[in-house]
């Protein structure tokens, strides 16, 4: 199995199998009124993290005041909410506030 290293700590998070192919995934906490774990796929390219927004509803992140912004990707734009301070933990590298888009 292969392994990426993603923060100087130098913690090594293995790839997984899906789908007959090897990610990147790792587990990542977010929260907003509640806390909600997710697998998420690491895109180092990112500007943004995005998610969609049944994670939003699962942590009680309210998008009402969320900025509407439409991002661009190989398929064209997307709407997405962003969220412009969410706490999120990634395992032992700790606790960060990052903007996050949420989308449908």
């Amino acid at each position: 199995m292969r392994a990426i290293q993603v923060n100087p700590k130098g913690k090594v998070f293995p790839y997984v199998l899906y789908r007959k192919r090897y990610y990147p995934i790792i587990p990542v906490l977010i929260e907003g009124g509640e806390r909600t774990v997710v697998h998420a796929l690491v895109d180092s390219g990112a500007t943004i993290s995005l998610f969609h927004t049944s994670i939003a509803d699962d942590a009680a992140i309210d998008l009402d005041d969320a900025e509407q912004v439409y991002l661009a990707g190989v398929g064209g734009y997307i709407k997405a909410y962003v969220k412009k301070q969410v706490n999120v933990s990634i395992e032992e590298l700790g606790r960060i506030t990052i903007p996050i888009a949420f989308t449908k």
